[in-house]
């Protein structure tokens, strides 16, 4: 048996809301973890994260799935208040003002924030294929009209209110 969270995050973002039908409580068995990790890649040809058709397996399993929330779980990144601050200060995620006064900083650290890896510094993506890719996979998935795309609110921990507003995904329905 293995434990829920010992599962690779990319794996359980495909499998979605059926690994809490085939869990036993917070385990799974090995055997049916295998299965379904066989089923998703084999038999439904989903390639590894970073790939499209991963993305859109992700978009078809778990539905109102949001762009950022689907970067974190390519890069097997967590979804917590930390993984949350830390896509924050991605130079994909960031918008052009913030990108424009990490700009005017200097390189090094600032005094007082060495805790935080400096003041607005902007790190680069995790991988080749961060958001701005993940972001043109969507578009096309959207004008292929396999995807629709939906204005609604997300959970945000940055915000004192604890939403925002933000783009969910969602197979279409004539898909």
């Amino acid at each position: 048996m293995i434990h829920i969270d010992d599962i690779p995050l990319s794996l359980r973002a495909a499998i979605g809301d059926d690994l809490a039908c085939i869990a036993n409580g917070d385990e799974i068995d090995e055997g049916m973890l295998h299965h379904m990790e066989q089923y998703l890649f084999d038999d439904l040809a989903v390639e590894s994260p970073e790939s499209r058709s991963w993305v859109e397996a992700v978009i078809e399993a778990q539905p109102g799935m949001w762009t950022t929330r689907l970067c974190r779980a390519m890069h097997e990144m967590p979804e917590t208040e930390d993984s949350i601050l830390r896509c924050s200060l991605c130079q994909e995620f960031a918008n052009g003002r913030k990108r424009q006064r990490a700009a005017r900083l200097p390189e090094n650290t600032l005094p007082g924030f060495e805790q935080i890896g400096g003041a607005y510094q902007l790190r680069p993506p995790c991988s080749k294929r961060g958001l701005s890719w993940l972001r043109r996979q969507i578009y096309r998935l959207r004008d292929l009209d396999q995807i629709e795309t939906r204005r609604e609110r997300i959970p945000d921990c940055r915000q004192a209110r604890g939403w925002d507003w933000g783009t969910r995904l969602y197979p279409k329905e004539n898909h």
